[in-house]
């Protein structure tokens, strides 16, 4: 009886040792692949940061020569006579330089390093929202993809980081692009208004692409989390939107019924007059 007990006791002990293991063996498993996912972001974020650096050092490279190409059509202009027939062309020629000066000029500012301690300042909505559509607009448009612009007029300024609210736009816009590629009348559309208790302003970006699933509503703002293939998103548009409303003390939220595209909406609180709490 005694050596049954004992024989007991001896195959229990080894089955909570091999109990033991096997769990042991799975919470291996997945570190190593946590391990192995962790590697890939970073190579991923080194990636991001290289095509930063490289962005900004080519349109250093092309700010010169546009800037050679305004003064000397500039210097021309001012020696034509006004009926001279080449004066249109040129006219032409200075104002695509300026558009495209402009354009490089705000890659460069949302390329440029901050610092995370710069504090919010008055920002006016439709600027910035002006700002980023000099970027992508004639992008969105040659790729045969509808765009509605309706900026309401006379808001308040929201406070913001200077520059990083067009980073908010720029991601929300590329994001309504990629989701309606493919699809049959492509549209996507950008709007401001006062919020009801005009309290903040709101801006809605919207899609005709197909529908979020509503369990993804709150993960498509997790860091690294994307429904794009491998290859064609990084994961941090959505969770960088998000950082940048919340220090300016507002919120991103999507709405997105089946079938029926997807719209997300900012609130951005109204900055404080002088005085005011």
């Amino acid at each position: 009886m005694i050596r049954e007990v004992e024989l007991a006791q001896a195959l229990v002990l080894q089955a909570a040792n091999a109990l033991d293991n096997a769990r042991l063996y799975r919470d291996l498993e997945l570190s190593l692949h946590e391990l192995h996912r962790t590697q890939s972001r970073l190579v991923q974020t080194a990636r991001l940061s290289a095509m930063g650096e490289l962005a900004a050092a080519v349109a250093h490279q092309i700010n010169n020569p546009l800037t050679t190409i305004l003064g000397d059509t500039e210097m021309i202009l001012a020696d034509l006579p006004l009926d001279d027939a080449n004066r249109e062309p040129l006219e032409a020629v200075s104002r695509a330089g300026k558009r495209a000066h402009e354009v490089v000029r705000r890659l460069l500012a949302m390329a440029r390093q901050r610092s995370g301690d710069e504090s919010p300042e008055p920002q006016d909505v439709n600027t910035t929202i002006h700002n980023t559509l000099m970027l992508v607009e004639t992008h969105i448009r040659h790729g045969r993809i509808a765009l509605t612009v309706e900026l309401a007029d006379d808001l308040p300024p929201v406070g913001g980081v200077h520059g990083q609210l067009e980073d908010v736009w720029l991601n929300l816009l590329l994001n309504a692009r990629d989701a309606v590629a493919g699809c049959p009348e492509p549209h996507i559309g950008i709007a401001t208004q006062l919020s009801s208790d005009r309290a903040g302003v709101e801006v809605l970006v919207w899609d005709s692409g197909p529908s979020i699933p509503a369990d993804m509503h709150e993960q498509i703002f997790d860091p690294f989390f994307t429904t794009k293939p491998p290859g064609e998103g990084t994961g941090l548009g959505l969770h960088i939107c998000q950082q940048i409303v919340e220090k300016c003390g507002g919120s991103i939220a999507v709405q997105s019924d089946y079938n029926e595209g997807a719209c997300f909406k900012v609130f951005l609180p109204v900055y404080p007059e002088r005085g005011e709490p």
